[in-house]
């Protein structure tokens, strides 16, 4: 299935946050959906896994309320009977859940979704924190940076080295972060206080 996730993206090209999908059902088509903070509207994307046919849906932010773009009402008719209801109160759900929760600093582990304690908290750049979370089953730390519109991302992860006695750089998903001073900071963290296997 083509990703909501590449290029170009709906809209204005912001990056989407995503919220889940229903893939590989028996004669139903796939579907992902997503929301964009910035534009304050949410898609979904249905594909037909047989013939690759896709259909984006696109939803704007109304007073309270996200409606259906009218250009898209049209289409609806072909996917009812493919858990059209269920999904929309899965997506909605998703966006709000997102929205109640972008700013708050408990997390869940980015690989699993599982609860992760926030470990550090250290100065990142002028007005910046970044906040550093242990997941000890994944054996991984994880850097987060705030973003006034999607809240606090996860930009980077670290794995402990035991020959070096310190954190490395894993993984990277953050593309404006300063990744050389995150890693700065996490080379200074030390196992044990917090962070244990």
């Amino acid at each position: 299935m083509t990703s909501l996730f590449g290029e170009p993206r709906p809209l204005d090209g912001s990056d989407l946050a995503r919220f889940g999908g229903w893939y590989a059902r028996p004669s139903k088509p796939d579907v992902t959906w997503a929301y964009c903070p910035r534009c304050d509207a949410a898609f979904q994307l249905w594909e037909d896994p047989g013939t690759g046919k896709q259909t984006l849906f696109t939803w704007r932010r109304k007073v309270e309320e996200l409606v259906l773009d009218i250009g898209d009402q049209a289409k609806v008719q072909d996917y009812l009977k493919y858990d059209w209801n269920v999904i929309q109160a899965n997506m909605r759900h998703g966006v709000r859940s997102f929205l109640q929760g972008r700013f708050s600093k408990k997390q869940g582990c980015p690989n699993d979704g599982g609860k992760i304690p926030l470990v550090a908290q250290l100065p990142y750049e002028p007005n910046a924190t970044v906040c550093f979370y242990w997941c000890v089953y994944c054996s991984e730390l994880f850097a987060y940076l705030m973003d006034k519109d999607y809240g606090w991302q996860c930009v980077a992860s670290f794995t402990w080295d035991k020959e070096k006695s310190q954190f490395v750089l894993r993984k990277k998903d953050g593309k404006k972060a300063n990744l050389d001073l995150i890693q700065e900071r996490a080379v200074g963290l030390q196992w044990g206080e917090g962070i244990r296997p």
